[in-house]
């Protein structure tokens, strides 16, 4: 986790992997999501 300061700014930071799956496998949630229904969050009007 990193935190920046209030200004604007770019952060670069190293993401352990092991730490990321094992929050995948404590969270199932995550792995359980519907990414397919997820494309009309991108438009800003359904038509």
């Amino acid at each position: 986790m990193a935190h920046a300061g209030e200004e604007t700014e770019q952060l670069v930071v190293q993401i352990d992997m092991a730490r990321s799956e094992n929050t995948r496998r404590i969270w199932p949630y995550l792995r359980d999501r519907r990414v397919d229904a997820y494309g009309d969050l991108t438009r800003r009007y359904r038509d």
